[in-house]
């Protein structure tokens, strides 16, 4: 696979346990696997420390990296719209929380998305906040990767962008999602103008062209995902602007999937390399 510093982003293989999840980010050629703070308080509550998670995923030459994902970071946090269709607790952790498992994971990264329903934002307010949350995360040494999510308050590549530009900050950038950009409609031409070191990380996937009538866009993103290159969101052509800005950063693959979520984790580790094979090709 003609890539440095691959990344397993846990969606990929959220039905196996923990050391499977790391021997299955090794045979992808993946050097990194993320968490979700639900997933690491659930290993803590099965009994297994966060040293033993380290030693785990050291055993297969996989760092635990990056925690994926924080909403509290702004006042307006709660995605009202959305409820009965989303586990509020999944992203109702604050700050210190939160901070206090990158710091126990010995992260280098995270996530931060805008949960918030869809209307338009005070974005000077927003600015404020990222930036705040980027400042905090500076003393850390973390990285943060702000994410845009299309049925969300930042909901488009634009949107992000415009945070992530005011904001300003040396450790702010943007998680680029290929499900979120298509499905958000974002701009080709728009992603070309983005300097490639503030696109953090590449998470690719597929998906069909268009929802049906009858078809929920949240469900749609939590199960119906395909592999890259397996749909029709021209995965390969949007790797290209990535490639050419500069911007194939931190890649792997996020394919939340009822179908590779019932498949045995050689399969996964298969049908996985095989499509980040031609998408990065």
């Amino acid at each position: 696979m003609p890539h440095d510093n691959l990344v397993m982003y846990n969606a990929t293989v959220r039905s196996l346990p923990l050391a499977e999840q790391c021997r299955v980010a090794a045979l992808t050629g993946c050097t990194a696997l993320t968490l979700t703070p639900n997933d690491y308080l659930t290993l803590l509550n099965s009994g297994i420390t966060t040293r033993e998670m380290r030693t785990i995923a050291s055993d297969h030459g996989v760092k635990l990296t990056h925690l994926d994902m924080i909403a509290r970071w702004h006042p307006k946090w709660e995605p009202t719209h959305h409820r009965g269709l989303y586990d509020f607790a999944l992203i109702s952790f604050d700050i210190d929380d939160f901070l206090r498992m990158t710091d126990a994971l010995q992260c280098s990264s995270f996530t931060a998305i805008g949960t918030h329903a869809p209307e338009p934002i005070d974005l000077p307010e927003m600015i404020d906040h990222f930036g705040a949350l980027c400042e905090r995360a500076a003393k850390e040494g973390l990285r943060v990767d702000l994410e845009f999510v299309p049925f969300w308050g930042v909901n488009t590549l634009e949107c992000a962008w415009q945070v992530v530009n005011g904001a300003n900050a040396a450790n702010g950038g943007i998680m680029f999602d290929i499900w979120h950009y298509r499905r958000s409609h974002s701009s080709d031409d728009l992603l070309r103008t983005i300097p490639g070191s503030k696109i953090h990380s590449v998470q690719l996937n597929d998906g069909k062209a268009e929802l049906g009538p009858d078809e929920n866009i949240v469900e749609d993103c939590l199960f119906g995902r395909r592999l890259p290159c397996d749909g029709d969101f021209k995965v390969r052509e949007i790797v290209a602007i990535l490639r050419e800005i500069g911007g194939l950063n931190n890649v792997g693959p996020e394919i939340f999937s009822t179908e590779l979520d019932q498949m045995p984790a050689d399969a996964i580790a298969s049908v996985v390399r095989e499509s980040m094979n031609r998408a990065l090709a």
